[in-house]
């Protein structure tokens, strides 16, 4: 659900959810959109992690790929030949590989 209309109370919630409650009381937050860019900023800023399913919307996933700094992600789906029940995993955390086929496989990064 978009918090595009939603009311101010409900994203200082949200937000301290994602920067304060995460960090400080080691709770993982698992907050899913169908556009990345439906979520709030600063929640996209406090994700270490995302997980992304093949969409049709490749303006999307290019800008979010560039945002991210990786570079032709929109190719990534082609190139190891995602299903439709297939996810690339994200990791920005800096403490295991970038990129992962649906969580297991690791995809080695092309220089």
């Amino acid at each position: 659900e978009s918090c595009i209309g939603k009311p101010l109370a409900w994203k200082k919630k949200l937000d301290r959810i994602m920067n304060f409650t995460s960090t400080h009381k080691n709770v993982t937050v698992l907050y899913l959109v169908q556009n990345a860019f439906d979520a709030p900023v600063g929640v996209r800023r406090a994700c270490s992690g995302f997980c992304l399913f093949k969409s049709p919307d490749t303006t999307m996933i290019k800008t979010l790929g560039r945002r991210l700094g990786i570079k032709d992600m929109h190719e990534i789906f082609d190139e190891l030949n995602f299903g439709k029940h297939d996810s690339l995993w994200i990791d920005m955390s800096g403490y295991g590989p970038l990129l992962r086929k649906n969580l297991t496989e690791i995809i080695e990064e092309q220089n």
